[in-house]
């Protein structure tokens, strides 16, 4: 169907849209790898991550952004630009609660 539709920016935003409207957060990263486009605003699919509430899901969405990042400026940090200050502090804090809770504090 995506063939049909064409490879307009139009139609990766329409599809990025509905993926997000259905929660489809992994879906969505799938979408930006398979058609590069690694310059997709990473904000909006951390934001429906985080308001998940699913730990996993954030991690693995976060996870996947710093790596798109490394890729495509080789270095794993967002950039101010992105507005991405809250989502590494909510992954920093998770990730040392869960290490913290590792080893039996």
């Amino acid at each position: 169907m995506l063939e049909r539709l064409g490879e307009s920016e139009e139609t990766h935003d329409a599809v990025m849209r509905l993926l997000l409207k259905q929660g489809k957060l992994l879906s969505c990263c799938r979408f930006i790898r398979q058609h590069r486009l690694f310059a997709y605003p990473p904000r909006t699919v951390l934001a429906a991550a985080a308001a998940s509430d699913d730990r996993l899901l954030f991690r693995a969405i976060y996870l996947f952004f710093l790596q798109r990042n490394e890729v495509w400026r080789g270095s794993a940090d967002f950039v101010v630009a992105e507005d991405c200050e809250e989502f590494t502090a909510l992954f920093q804090q998770r990730e040392s609660t869960e290490a913290a809770a590792a080893r039996g504090l």
